[in-house]
């Protein structure tokens, strides 16, 4: 009887073809996507963590005719959150108070309004939010019972607003009454109890150069300056909070530096850049 021999190079091949196999990207459903300038926004958790809502103006199984502008998915198959048009888009889908809310171009909204503040009613239709907002939601977040929304407004609950909204599952208002340049936030994170807003913008007076741009802690309703803060240029795309740091991602350059950085950490009051490799 023939023993079973297997050479130690073959076997190494093997285990890095599998190796390979486990790591590599595979498509969600029949996966999303077609050539019609189709784009995912944004992705939310659900809150019980079961969903993960997608966002943006997708083509599903390469077919431009049936896009969508929101879908969920358990990671194996997917579905659409509620019914959109073929030209609709959305900027976010989030969960709050046990409702799921958009900001987009969907099907139920007034046609002069590009962009909206929209619910799911009982009816699995989306609705506009009575007095949501007139502009672009980019992020969300949730502290003590309030949803924040970050994004390009220039209405909140009907009243002037930039930046940032606050909204209680009945209401909308204005957290931030400046008007800035460029007036665009990307991201938001509460660090330390502090609200920072990171985005396209600086303060449209003098304080726009003394570091007053691109990310900025919001207290009481004004622009205060991370640390020394930013020069007015590039972007601050992205916050997030890992090992009790504040991470801003992005292209900027804080004050006194002489380069640009793609990010940025703040601690302890001060800015600091990753070392080089």
């Amino acid at each position: 009887m023939k023993s079973l021999f297997i050479s130690p190079i073959f076997f190494f091949f093997l285990l890095a073809k599998i190796q390979l196999w486990g790591q590599s990207w595979l498509p969600i459903d029949h996966g999303i996507g077609c050539n019609n300038s189709e784009s995912v926004y944004k992705l939310n958790i659900s809150v019980d963590s079961n969903w993960l809502f997608i966002a943006g103006r997708i083509g599903r199984d390469g077919e431009c005719i049936t896009m969508k502008a929101t879908l969920k998915t358990d990671g194996i198959d997917v579905e659409e959150i509620a019914p959109s048009n073929a030209v609709a888009t959305s900027n976010i889908v989030f969960e709050y108070q046990s409702k799921i809310f958009s900001s987009g171009e969907l099907t139920s909204q007034s046609t002069s309004v590009s962009y909206d503040f929209n619910y799911i009613d009982i009816n699995g239709a989306w609705d506009t939010v009575p007095g949501g907002i007139v502009g672009a939601i980019s992020d969300f977040q949730e502290h003590n019972g309030i949803a924040y929304l970050s994004g390009a407004f220039t209405e909140c609950g009907g009243q002037p607003c930039s930046l940032v909204c606050t909204f209680d599952g009945v209401t909308v208002a204005p957290l931030y009454l400046g008007v800035p340049n460029e007036a665009w936030a990307f991201d938001l994170e509460f660090f330390q109890d502090t609200l920072f807003v990171a985005g396209r913008y600086s303060a449209n007076n003098e304080l726009t150069w003394e570091g007053y741009s691109r990310c900025c802690k919001l207290v009481d309703g004004q622009l205060d300056r991370v640390a020394t803060g930013f020069y007015n240029g590039g972007a601050a795309n992205a916050l997030e909070i890992f090992d009790d740091k504040l991470f801003i991602g992005g292209w900027l350059k804080a004050l006194g530096d002489v380069a640009d950085h793609s990010i940025y950490y703040y601690q302890n009051g001060q800015l600091f850049t990753l070392p080089e490799d």
